[in-house]
């Protein structure tokens, strides 16, 4: 993999919003390829970010891409769930700031290979880290029953109720007597297609399906959950959180944990989300569905 260079979502906002000072101590929760990071490197002298990131391919090319900042950068490879562990695991135990940039990155569509992309013909994995989990897409495509997948269909793919209900059962007729396994993005595309296709799309037809098995393979919901409380130990007093969400579910549980803590433990600062400005979304089309909260730790 060569080096790359990641185009951060959001980035002045964020940076404005964590109120980015010389040597603060800041969290990237989400790391990436960095982008947020540089940003926020770049913003104030003597600033330095524990960068947290699940996927070790993607961490290693993190510390590639940011060796030029030496020890004002450090990259641990682990699920943001394990937040508390890696920051108290630091010389620094609390910290002025921490950005969460949620989903996955073009790279894991463009070039992983583990099927993300409904566009390619790739084995169906969607694992960020397999060493998590064992479980694959195509485990759930080829092992749930109609219920189960017509209810992750519905609910974290927030498809229709009938098509939903249509590609569960074709799906399970396909692979009928356990003969014909569907093993590659490829296949589960063309029994979708096939479903839907005559309906209009503003978006590609499987575009939520494969939504939803990303978010049940890796527990998205559900780690975002478990961590967000974890956030109100680890950030000083005025320290700021700015998380970037990309679908209503996930904001959901951001603007529920925002409003359930404000005015006790936290101040929202964003009673509406920040969206990218149509310039940002025309250069960076990934920007497109951002929504980005921040709030004050009291």
């Amino acid at each position: 993999m060569s080096e790359i260079i990641h185009t951060p979502v959001l980035l002045q906002e964020v940076i404005d919003g964590l109120s980015v000072r010389a040597r603060g101590r800041y969290i990237d929760a989400t790391l990436g390829f960095g982008g947020h990071t540089r940003g926020i490197l770049d913003t104030a002298k003597g600033t330095s970010v524990l960068g947290i990131e699940r996927d070790p391919e993607v961490a290693r090319q993190a510390k590639l891409a940011l060796r030029s900042y030496g020890d004002r950068v450090k990259v641990v490879t682990s699920s943001y769930e394990q937040l508390s562990e890696v920051a108290t695991a630091t010389d620094e135990h609390t910290y002025d700031g921490i950005v969460f940039d949620l989903g996955y990155s073009s790279w894991h569509v463009d070039e992983s290979g583990k099927g993300f992309s409904f566009r390619k013909d790739e084995p169906l994995d969607m694992r960020y880290n397999p060493k998590e989990t064992s479980e694959t897409a195509g485990d759930i495509i080829n092992t749930w029953n109609e219920e189960e997948l017509f209810h992750i269909f519905a609910t974290f793919g927030e498809e229709r109720t009938s098509a939903s209900r249509r590609i569960a059962r074709a799906i399970v007729q396909a692979r009928k007597g356990g003969r014909n396994k569907i093993r590659t993005t490829g296949e589960l595309v063309g029994i979708i297609e096939q479903e839907v296709a005559h309906r209009k799309h503003k978006i590609h037809p499987a575009t939520l399906i494969f939504q939803a098995l990303r978010i049940v393979v890796n527990d998205e919901l559900g780690t975002l959950q478990r961590t967000l409380p974890q956030t109100l130990d680890v950030i000083k007093p005025g320290g700021k959180i700015a998380i970037i969400s990309f679908h209503s579910l996930e904001d959901r549980i951001v603007k529920r944990f925002f409003a359930y803590f404000d005015t006790t433990q936290l101040w929202v600062m964003t009673k509406r989300p920040i969206t990218p400005t149509g310039r940002e979304i025309e250069t960076n089309p990934r920007a497109r569905s951002a929504k980005l909260r921040i709030a004050q730790r009291v």
